[in-house]
């Protein structure tokens, strides 16, 4: 499969206008393996130094349980091989989750405290030890699914559970009522995180997450039911109870603490999306009164772009909703805007070619001011600068070529700043608004010529380099030209003329 997008040798976290770019292979590369290098570092010795070194360790893994330095070093060299390999596969098969180095912080620290509260419950009796470590185990779990995703929260449940299993590599401590051995305490624990990381995915409500913690209490309370001894059946149901209350706290702990994790993590959740979309919001009731003609092409502009990412499987609510907000800055000047005037032409009829694209550029870096007064999440903000990429502004282009009697004006004064559409979201948002505004100057909008025009300016866009810094693939775009010709075909559906009503007619 063809990938639209041109290999620049951008690294991890390179900051564009307040977003990432994506990740690519280039000379500077080093610098991203060097970090993923040092996480790993961190991240071995901070586990090490929980299981064995600091003096007690878990049950069956304190340094003096097999002789000290013999164990520690074995404990040393499977903790790092096993960091190792998801520090390899992150860095050939998952690369996009480097872009932020604060959510793979934030991963490591969750592993790491989950690991902690393992040697803060090691005093308490071998069965509440082991059920107790459900809570933080799915917790952590269920907070990577909802900031980075469910694969990658089913790479660092694997390797929690992985670290778990080298901690209580003794012999399983078995009591009355209680796990009988350690592999049946992860069987246990990998149940309830395998429900967080498949239940966390696209959060629309609160109650979801109570769901999710329930259903995590649930199947872990089964299989430790199915794995207990049958003789101490009473002892294994009220550990059961135990799980599933324990879920239910761990669904309203994930549900308060969303803000939070949000702001930790620098994501936004779907919970926040349909928040945003809200039509009484203050930054879009804004934009209806002061900038009513723009306010209803961002509604069109947000159904074509659900609509495309739908089509291709992208998140098809941050579409409609950075669609919803990508031209706030128009409120600033909305008169500047043909959506907007009164009489076509009438404002930029007295400026110059490039003072009129100078208005019309400047109208992203107002709408970043408004966001940013408003408070709206980076995800969002970015369709804002993204939603033209540097394309040219055609109009004044020609204007100014035309003024000029040739064709020397140069090309790049008359494109906007960008940056580049760089996820697929933004891509498929910029092309929907440009697709918008073109199908209001057709004068007969038949499905044929809505179809060549959707195709026509979507290929215009590829050729032009717009695309060239996102994932989005040729089978992509035309899924995503085919859901924008269904949308428009409705918006410019026909209707059948309604004869005069004639006075005095009886009616029949």
């Amino acid at each position: 499969m063809i990938l639209l997008r041109r290999r620049r040798g951008r690294l991890p976290g390179d900051r564009v206008r307040g977003g990432f770019r994506p990740w690519a292979p280039g000379d500077e590369a080093a610098e991203g393996r060097t970090t993923l290098l040092l996480l790993w570092v961190l991240a071995t010795a901070a586990t090490v130094l929980i299981l064995d070194v600091v003096p007690g360790g878990l049950p069956g893994a304190g340094a003096g349980a097999e002789g000290g330095a013999r164990r520690l070093l074995g404990t040393a060299g499977a903790i790092g091989a096993g960091h190792a390999l998801v520090a390899l596969y992150l860095a050939r098969l998952h690369p996009e989750v480097l872009r932020s180095t604060r959510r793979l912080a934030l991963a490591m620290l969750l592993g790491l405290g989950t690991l902690a509260a393992a040697r803060l419950l090691e005093a308490a009796p071998p069965a509440p030890f082991r059920l107790v470590l459900h809570t933080p185990a799915v917790l952590a779990t269920c907070v990577v699914a909802i900031a980075m995703g469910p694969r990658f929260a089913a790479e660092s449940a694997a390797l929690l559970l992985y670290d778990l299993a080298v901690a209580w590599r003794a012999p399983g401590i078995g009591a009355p009522g209680g796990v009988a051995t350690d592999l049946e305490a992860l069987a246990v624990l990998g149940a309830g995180c395998g429900v967080a990381v498949l239940g966390a995915r696209r959060v629309r409500n609160r109650a979801r997450l109570v769901k999710v913690g329930l259903a995590a209490g649930a199947l872990a309370g089964l299989v430790h039911l199915a794995l207990h001894p049958p003789a101490a059946l009473p002892g294994g149901l009220a550990d059961a109870g135990a799980l599933l209350a324990h879920g239910l706290l761990l669904g309203f702990l994930v549900s308060g603490a969303l803000p939070f994790i949000e702001a930790l993590a620098d994501v936004v959740t779907d919970i926040s999306l349909l928040e945003l979309s809200d039509q009484n919001h203050p930054l879009l009731r804004r934009l209806l009164l002061e900038a009513p003609g723009t306010y209803h092409h961002s509604v069109v502009v947000g159904s074509l772009a659900e609509a495309g990412a739908e089509a291709i499987g992208a998140n098809a609510l941050l579409a409609r909703v950075g669609a919803y907000y990508h031209d706030v800055g128009k409120s600033m000047k909305p008169e500047y805007f043909t959506e907007n005037e009164g009489k076509k032409g009438l404002r930029h009829g007295r400026l110059s070619p490039t003072l009129s694209t100078l208005v019309i550029k400047a109208h992203t870096k107002d709408g970043v001011v408004l966001a940013r007064e408003y408070d709206l999440p980076q995800a969002i903000v970015d369709f804002i600068p993204q939603h033209h990429g540097t394309s040219v502004i055609e109009f004044f282009y020609q204007e100014a070529v035309s003024l000029e009697g040739d064709s020397s004006v140069p090309r790049d004064a008359f494109r906007h700043d960008g940056p580049k559409p760089q996820v697929k979201e933004t891509a498929i948002m910029h092309l929907a608004d440009s697709v918008e505004a073109a199908s209001r100057s057709l004068s007969d909008p038949t499905p044929g010529r809505l179809r060549d025009l959707v195709h026509t300016i979507i290929w215009k866009k590829l050729g032009d380099g717009q695309l060239d810094e996102c994932d989005l693939t040729f089978r992509e775009l035309r899924r995503i030209e085919e859901a924008f010709v269904r949308v428009l075909v409705g918006v410019f559906h026909s209707r059948i003329r309604y004869p005069d009503a004639r006075p005095g007619a009886r009616a029949r």
